[in-house]
Parts: structure tokens; sequence; C-alpha cells
């Protein structure tokens, strides 16, 4: 007996909650991590070296803008100049 292949339904994977709400404005580090394909640990490093866009501050916590980070993706992942406390530019290694 051959199945026919119009009654096969197509399986998804799961998807894990960072890549169920990717499709929010404002992204926390483990959706943006998602994005770029690293973890979290990897992207917190390059946004606390300034190797990735600056983060938004809310509250006690930090958020990522999704058209932000596809730019910067669109334009190859350039580093960015860092601004420490005082507002002076830090240069990279």
């Amino acid at each position: 007996m051959e199945t026919d292949p119009s009654h096969v339904l197509a399986v998804k994977p799961a998807l894990g909650a960072a890549e169920r709400n990717c499709e929010k404005r404002l992204l926390r580090d483990t959706e943006a991590a998602a994005i770029l394909g690293i973890c979290r640990r990897t992207f917190y490093r390059l946004w606390k070296t300034g190797a990735a866009p600056a983060g938004i501050k809310l509250l006690k916590s930090h958020r990522w803008d999704r058209q932000v980070l596809d730019l910067w993706i669109s334009q190859g992942c350039p580093v960015e100049p860092h601004i420490d406390a005082k507002g002076q530019v830090v240069a990279h290694a």
C-alpha cells in the first residue's frame, strides 16, 4: 500500500522559547544570540567588549532592538566603538 503524499503531514522541529519569540521588536540576550546562531554567553561577551550593538537598558535588564541587529548583520557585523562610563571611546585590540 502506497502512501499518498498529499496526506502526509510535514513535521516541524520544535522551537525553543528564544526562537519562538524572535519576532518581537526588543529582544533578550538569549533571543539576540539565537538570531546570530551563538550562545548567550558569547553574545554577552561581544556586547560587553563593544563588538556587538549596544543594548537598551530597561530597569535592571537590557534589550536589543531587532532592527538594529538585522542592520548590523546586513553590514557584516562590524565592530562598533565601545563607549565607557565616562563617555570615552575605548579602542579595540
